[in-house]
């Protein structure tokens, strides 16, 4: 059921098991499945409560323990208990097992970087994301991990290290959301040297590759601002 993406049918199943077989070796696994499918119905307390359970009986294998951190760590960065989430996926990214993908684990060092950052430990967030940005194949997640990079910086008030993790963010992968965003701060950071007509350009960049984003409007008056 859960592969079928009947969620509702699949976690009867899975109780069902559980309430008639509590000493059966398969329960672990149960909690499992249904954790996994209370999140895809975004019912994190409860996938948070069966997750729990599962790495409780202690029978999981390392792949599902890894999987339960990382699911755990999500629902508690959704109910912003980031300092929890935290710990979850320090779990995931200090207990590589083998033939983990790559991708997975930079997404565990990304979602580690963010819950730091909202707790304001920017300079362990940026240790996260540049572990991500080592172990992240994909470009979106480079350019996404050099962007946290920037915005940490900036809370630091380290300006200069700021603008060049949101110039790498750009070139890592210039047509992200991210992109758009960090193509907006350092053209900010070019204005705050002065550099008005570098900062222009990189407003004008915005604009064409992205004309419907929510910064068109202050790209447009940094603009119009050059023309006075």
């Amino acid at each position: 059921y859960y592969v079928e993406q009947k969620y509702d049918n699949a976690i009867e199943k899975y109780q069902q098991l559980v309430t008639k077989y509590p000493d059966d070796e398969r329960v672990g696994e149960s909690y499992f499945g249904t954790g996994l499918s209370f999140f895809e119905k975004r019912a994190f307390d409860s996938a948070l409560d069966a997750l729990s359970k599962a790495l409780n009986k202690g029978t999981l294998s390392e792949e599902q323990k890894s999987k339960s951190h990382y699911r755990m760590g999500e629902c508690l960065y959704q109910a912003e208990n980031y300092q929890q989430a935290a710990a979850e996926f320090k779990q995931v990214v200090e207990n590589p097992f083998a033939g983990q993908n790559s991708n997975e684990l930079a997404m565990a060092y990304f979602w580690l970087g963010e819950s730091l950052y909202n707790q304001r430990k920017y300079a362990e967030a940026i240790q996260a994301f540049n572990a991500t940005i080592e172990k992240g194949p994909s470009r979106q997640i480079v350019s996404n991990a050099y962007y946290r990079i920037g915005c940490a910086y900036s809370d630091l008030s380290k300006g200069a290290e700021a603008d060049e993790a949101f110039q790498k963010a750009v070139g890592a992968n210039p047509e992200t959301e991210d992109a758009a965003k960090a193509i907006f701060w350092f053209a900010q950071a070019l204005e705050r040297q002065e550099r008005y007509a570098e900062a222009i350009e990189q407003y004008k960049s915005l604009l064409t590759k992205f004309p419907n984003h929510e910064l068109r409007d202050e790209a447009n008056y940094h603009i119009a601002l050059s023309h006075y």
